[in-house]
């Protein structure tokens, strides 16, 4: 082999690695889902506003909502029960309310599930969950014409499979 076909075989070689090593780097990035964007940031900071001012009007229903979790049987599913109340203490009742969630560590992973009304001011559903931190929870609750929206942060546990 001639120093000429080395040397240039070298410089092709190298170049090659790296544009390999950049391609696998990227492809873990991208598949990552520890790490995600907000769906529809763009359009969000557009909507800005109207966001803030939905916020406000939301507190100034005065509406109070408690969520709480349970798991259910053995493989992470969890019982999210959801109590709305009005600025009276008074049930919510036939309200539509949905609600999308995400553990902290897995922002990509986003579940959305509407959940049922089952008494006085109380909505639940059993969501496949399976993983114990801390989840946000994302909720729209409408009834006629109001519209309630929240973001509520709940550390969820989810027990552990013993061994046989």
């Amino acid at each position: 082999m001639s120093p000429k076909v080395f040397w240039i075989g070298m410089v092709v070689g190298l170049l090659s690695m790296s544009v390999i090593i950049h391609g696998i780097a990227i492809i873990i990035a991208v598949s990552d889902p520890s790490f995600a964007l907000e769906p529809d940031y763009e359009q969000k900071a557009r909507d800005w506003d109207s966001i803030q001012l939905q916020q406000q009007t939301s507190k100034q229903l005065g509406w109070t909502v408690d969520l709480d979790t349970s798991p259910v049987g053995e493989f992470g599913d969890v019982l999210v029960q959801l109590s709305v109340f009005d600025k009276w203490g008074k049930p919510i009742l036939d309200g539509e309310v949905n609600i999308d969630m995400f553990h902290n560590a897995r922002a990509k992973n986003i579940f959305r599930a509407e959940l049922e009304h089952i008494s006085d001011g109380l909505y639940t559903a059993v969501l496949p969950l399976r993983r114990s931190g801390v989840w946000e929870f994302r909720l729209t609750i409408k009834r006629d014409d109001d519209l309630y929206v929240d973001t509520l942060r709940k550390t969820v546990t989810i027990p552990r499979k013993r061994g046989p």
